[in-house]
């Protein structure tokens, strides 16, 4: 046969030959949003026997390490034709992740898919074991289904119970978070900080910070931060503390301070800022050193009083009111780091290590114990553009 016709019955055969052997409908995937992971806590409580009249294997024996919730849509509701929830959550309980993932299979009748994956919910209990924290972060980082952008909020609470929530502007809880996260370009009281910072800085240096995420049965906000330090949960930071590191990181996009002049609460919204770290020896200490330039914009002022924003000693004074208020959060915030948590968030260790490497091969041994009597140096230079509406 010539080999022209071999070709065209080769093309022939090979449409018959091609399929998909793993192929899976779209209905028949669970498309996990969001994943909350939790210590396991034994329960007090008697086995009872299966409806077969067989002991069953209960979720409290102790080779159970860990609670994992996973979150999907009802994918029925949202399209306008089913019924029910807006959002399905299942728990389970085992001794590793992939444990856990196999064990819904037993509850779950859709096939599990984390390719649409939005955000990580941490437990505060396992937050804080630093086996299990180290465990959970090695086997997201391994899949080759989650990304770098996905978001790891760490709570003081229960994972599960944040994504049992039902907040009144949308009830899947876990999109909710997600696009809650999505805010933090409006927001310095929200830290910046996705999966990829994380991994990044916790193999750099050991620490990260990580949003906190709080949630009553109705209702949820993230704000503030977890610290994060040889892989574990240390403590957190409050909105403004977080405000002020994310000044130090030069991750604020937007944000609003209120200095206070005359009696006069005046908010002013930061619409461009820009921070320069520096670390360095001098006289025998090291000195980190953040040097934040901040231009803004006056959004309130008080009615009746006119002038007084057309007044450049007046806004002067007041440039350098909200200056002063950046510098002594920043001063704060980085002692409450360096004092009573003793972790390096900022990355002074890094900074020397890529810019001094002289100087890091002499102090890297004893980092630990050289960073908590570091010297700080803080210089805010804050210029007012706008003063918005005026009389």
């Amino acid at each position: 046969m010539p080999l022209k016709k071999w070709i065209i019955l080769c093309g022939i055969s090979l449409l018959f030959l091609t399929g998909c052997w793993d192929k899976v409908e779209i209905n028949e995937r669970a498309f996990i949003v969001a994943v909350g992971l939790d210590k396991f806590e034994e329960k007090v409580k008697v086995n009872e026997k299966s409806p077969l009249g067989e002991p069953s294997e209960p979720e409290d024996q102790p080779r159970n390490r860990y609670t994992i919730t996973y979150t999907f849509p009802n994918t029925g509701v949202i399209a306008g034709k089913g019924e029910g929830e807006a959002s399905f959550i299942f728990t389970g309980a085992g001794k590793d992740f992939y444990d856990v993932e196999k064990l819904m299979s037993t509850k779950i009748k859709n096939t599990v898919f984390f390719g649409h994956t939005k955000v990580f919910v941490i437990g505060e209990a396992l937050a804080r074991d630093e086996a299990l924290m180290r465990e959970v972060l090695d086997a997201i980082e391994r899949s080759p289904l989650l990304g770098r952008k996905i978001n790891i909020v760490i709570t003081p609470e229960k994972a599960k119970d944040v994504l049992n929530s039902k907040p009144p502007l949308d009830p899947k809880a876990g999109i909710y978070i997600f696009e809650l996260l999505r805010q933090k370009a409006n927001t310095a009281r929200m830290a910046d900080a996705d999966l990829g910072y994380i991994l990044r800085s916790l193999h750099e240096s050991q620490t990260a910070i990580a949003p906190r995420i709080v949630a009553t049965e109705e209702d949820i906000k993230i704000a503030g931060a977890a610290v994060l330090k040889e892989y574990r949960l240390v403590g957190w930071l409050g909105e403004m503390e977080t405000r002020a590191l994310m000044f130090m990181q030069d991750k604020i996009k937007t944000t609003e301070v209120s200095p206070k002049i005359d009696e006069k609460i005046i908010p002013v919204e930061i619409t461009e800022s820009n921070t320069e770290m520096r670390a360095f020896e001098r006289d025998g200490e090291i000195v980190v050193a953040f040097k934040v330039e901040a231009e803004g914009v006056i959004e309130q002022h008080l009615f009746g009083v006119k002038g007084e924003t057309f007044d450049e000693k007046y806004i002067r004074n007041l440039e350098k009111i909200a200056a002063r208020d950046i510098h002594m959060q920043i001063q704060e915030t980085y002692e409450k780091l360096q004092k009573e948590y003793q972790v390096d968030v900022v990355q002074a260790g890094e900074h020397l290590r890529k810019f001094q490497p002289d100087l890091w091969a002499r102090v890297k041994d004893q980092w630990k114990e050289i960073y908590p009597y570091t010297k700080l140096e803080v210089s805010v230079e804050l210029k007012i553009r706008r003063v918005g509406v005026s009389r």
